[in-house]
């Protein structure tokens, strides 16, 4: 079994609730709300379980704030980010990454990535480079990732994570890697603007209220689809921000196989096309957003 390394986050809304991982270099793993010690290359996901078991109670009475913070002093952490330190994302990480310092003794060593964290953060996972924390778009730690993070169910529960996150952003990750591979830092929420002229001219009617909203895919800054439903009509919108095309593979619960549905989206110049496709797989659909394009599926 590969080793696993925590992908849990230092937010600004989990103040004190730090909650244990495993680095790739030499020590032992110490599973807390804090954060790990160094972790052996022997450490399983079967070890950490247990740990994590052993350390429940304590781990509640930190995030709580009922008793004092544990002392980590000498307790280093490095952590991979995928904001750069001017950013305000990387700024409200910084003040988090001090007063868990400041509380528990513990040093945060943040390395400031930026956008390219996305290449090379595999390449340092199987090299075994030592990362206790590290960010990316919560469809990359489901996929892309998910085999080298623990399961931190047991953990985001003993942190009453649930009372204080949105739990639509939790519940993507568990139904698409199977279990809690990471603790969603922020929602992002996007909109998406069209011409009411060109809905009309094809007979499109948009809804102004929506009985159901669900995040598809997305990365900060980049791109982001959304489906939204009214009565039982779906509406999946996507937007591309980047200046090249690009290519996704959508996974889609609410669309099957041999479903016909409206497909409209930009050319290579931005013009306005429509077609009905007819769907080849169950819950899965190819997609080209042109750069600074869009598409939207109806059903």
């Amino acid at each position: 079994m590969k080793k696993k390394i925590v992908s849990l986050l230092l937010t600004a809304v989990m103040t004190a609730a730090m909650v244990a991982g495993c680095g790739s270099s030499s020590g032992t793993e110490t599973a807390s709300s804090a954060a790990p010690a160094e972790t052996t290359a022997e450490t399983t996901s079967e070890a950490a379980a247990e740990t994590t078991a052993e350390t429940t109670a304590e781990t509640t009475a930190e995030t709580t704030g009922d008793t004092a913070a544990a002392d980590y002093s000498g307790v280093e952490l490095t952590y991979w980010s995928m904001w750069n330190n001017t950013e305000p994302q990387g700024q409200v990480l910084q003040e988090a990454a001090d007063a868990f310092s400041e509380q528990t003794g513990a040093t945060i060593n943040i390395e400031w990535k930026g956008r390219d964290i996305k290449t090379i953060v595999m390449a340092a996972l199987e090299s075994g480079e030592k990362i206790d924390l590290f960010e990316d778009s919560d469809s990359n730690m489901a996929t892309v990732y998910k085999d080298y993070l623990y399961d931190l169910t047991d953990m985001a529960a003993a942190a009453d994570y649930e009372s204080h996150s949105f739990k639509c952003l939790t519940d993507y990750l568990v139904n698409k890697a199977g279990f809690l591979c990471a603790i969603p830092e922020q929602p992002q929420v996007g909109g998406v603007f069209y011409n009411k002229d060109i809905f009309e001219a094809c007979g499109i009617e948009v809804p102004t209220t929506w009985d159901e909203t669900r995040f598809i895919d997305g990365y900060p800054g980049k791109y982001v689809v959304l489906a939204r439903r009214h009565a039982d009509q779906w509406y999946i919108a996507g937007i591309n921000a980047q200046k090249e095309p690009l290519k996704l593979k959508l996974n889609l619960p609410m669309c099957t196989k041999g479903d016909k549905v409206m497909l409209y989206q930009d050319d290579k110049k931005l013009n306005p096309h429509a077609e009905e496709i007819t769907l080849k797989k169950n819950d899965e659909i190819s997609i080209t957003m042109q750069a600074e394009g869009g598409f939207l599926l109806v059903k």
